[in-house]
């Protein structure tokens, strides 16, 4: 039994380990797929309901075959159909750039929000991101210097 497997068995339902439904911006990145594998491993304790990538197509249709989101966000239009395509039988929505991604961090049934993008201009994306962390927990990782996402930068790219 690994590390997380153990912490979740003992802990009493009343401290909320109960189902917890993410968003994952970044989901094809290297934070984004991690955060992932622990929704794979623990499928009672986490879902991915949205999920956002730049341009990993390939991986993010593994993604959207695997955890059924009900948004996905992409880069670009012509990503969006091309997704679209490739994924025939997905019900859910294909939604692009700026405003796929706002969608994706502000969807009403997540809980959390798991938010590893690379981007050179933070302030914008992490404005987005503090809507929604107004109604649910932000998870955030720092894989370089240029992932957005850190709680304590939220403030100065609000004003």
């Amino acid at each position: 039994m690994g590390n997380y497997e153990e912490a979740y068995s003992c802990a009493p339902a009343e401290w909320g380990y109960g189902m917890r439904k993410l968003a994952v911006l970044g989901s094809t990145g290297s934070i984004g797929v991690s955060t992932l594998s622990i929704v794979r491993q623990f499928p009672d304790r986490f879902q991915a309901v949205a999920l956002a990538a730049g341009k990993n197509l390939v991986k993010l249709k593994e993604q959207v075959l695997q955890f059924r989101p009900t948004i996905v966000s992409v880069a670009s239009t012509d990503d969006a159909r091309d997704l679209r395509a490739q994924l025939p039988d997905f019900r859910g929505e294909i939604l692009c750039g700026a405003e796929g991604l706002l969608a994706v961090a502000t969807h009403p049934d997540t809980q959390m929000v798991g938010a590893a993008l690379v981007g050179g201009d933070r302030g914008p994306l992490l404005a987005l991101v503090w809507l929604q962390v107004e109604r649910s927990e932000l998870v955030h990782a720092h894989d370089h210097d240029r992932v957005a996402g850190a709680r304590e930068d939220l403030p100065s790219a609000m004003s």
